[in-house]
């Protein structure tokens, strides 16, 4: 169950927004009879996205658009790992405490910026769309690493650059 508050502006006069924000708790009756919680049971989710078209040119077919996302989400379960199961076996042994752990909230921002020019038999663009911004590193899950013998943390997706080119008929 849980709530959701959304507040959006379309695309008009060249620009565009929307602020979404969730409340939420999501858990599981197992065949033992026990509620556990959910492994999407991060508890909360808040978005802002916000994008900007500027016009410029002779005839005005030449555009800069900036693009961003913001997002704050909670962390979501997962299984926490048996450490001394897993050496004695030489891979991951998993505690019987169904998603008993929580990763850490996640945190990113995605910018993109366009150059776009309309002609009249196509138009053309190119953007460069950058991922997780601030290189935000926070541990989503674990896993047992066999070589070391140790609990690992795994991270979120790191920075992450993209140069899109597009055309269109």
């Amino acid at each position: 169950y849980g709530a959701e508050v959304t507040l959006e502006r379309s695309f008009q006069n060249d620009y565009y927004f929307m602020m979404t924000g969730s409340l939420y708790q999501s858990s599981y009756t197992a065949l033992d009879g026990v509620e556990r919680d959910s492994r999407y049971d991060a508890g909360y989710a808040a978005n802002f996205l916000f994008g900007k078209e500027f016009k410029f040119g002779d005839e005005k077919n030449n555009t800069i658009g900036l693009n961003t996302k913001v997002s704050l989400l909670g962390g979501n379960r997962y299984t926490p790992i048996d450490l001394q199961a897993s050496q004695d076996a030489g891979y991951t042994i998993l505690q019987n405490k169904p998603y008993a752990s929580k990763g850490d909230d996640i945190f990113f921002i995605n910018l993109g910026v366009t150059y776009r020019l309309d002609k009249p038999r196509a138009s053309h663009s190119i953007k460069i769309d950058i991922q997780n911004l601030t290189n935000n590193k926070a541990a989503v899950n674990e896993y047992y690493n066999s070589r070391t013998g140790q609990i690992e943390k795994s991270t979120q997706l790191s920075f992450i650059p993209n140069l899109v080119y597009t055309i269109k008929f």
